[in-house]
């Protein structure tokens, strides 16, 4: 069996995490992206947004892209994952080899302007609380930084690209 990997888009909402996993799914067949909005929808509905409910949102996360790396796919994981914790966590169920941490970095400001959903007027106002990614830890242990204040996404996928050909035994997304 072929191994897969993992790579772990961080950031804040309206970073550009789902647009930047986009970019690298259209690049291979055996890649499958796994998007933090849609896995909430589906399997983690019965979660809120305190930390321990976001922090178990990871960790099913994390389960299911090692299962599917298990497999030999490639698995794109956007995530706002704000809890460093959490992201040792995905790191150690996975595997530090075949695992890159993605840090999808954006101004506060362009974050707000891009909200499709609004979350940030509304947390402005009062009626949101818990607002996702609020706090946001951010990592000191990335091995890419894509700043979308100042990269488009395909400059930024071929930036991780780059980063996962540089890794030993690592096929590339």
């Amino acid at each position: 069996m072929s191994t897969g990997s993992v790579v772990w888009m961080t950031g804040r909402s309206g970073a550009g995490k789902s647009t930047l996993g986009a970019s690298l799914v259209s690049a291979s067949l055996r890649t499958v992206l796994l998007d933090g909005d849609i896995i909430r929808e589906h399997i983690s509905s019965d979660l809120g947004y305190d930390k321990p409910a976001r922090s178990e949102h990871a960790r099913r996360v994390a389960g299911m892209a090692r299962m599917l790396a298990d497999q030999g796919f490639h698995v794109i994981v956007t995530l706002i994952s704000p809890f460093a914790e959490d992201r040792q966590r995905a790191r150690g169920v996975i595997g530090a080899d075949r695992f890159l941490l993605v840090y999808v970095k954006a101004h506060p400001e362009t974050c707000e302007r891009r909200d499709p959903k609004g979350l940030y007027a509304r947390a402005r106002q009062g009626s949101l609380q818990n607002l996702i990614g609020f706090p946001y830890e951010e990592p000191t242990d990335a091995d890419v930084i894509v700043n979308t204040d100042e990269v488009d996404p395909e400059e930024g996928a071929s930036m991780v690209r780059r980063r996962i050909g540089t890794m030993r035994g690592r096929a590339g997304i």
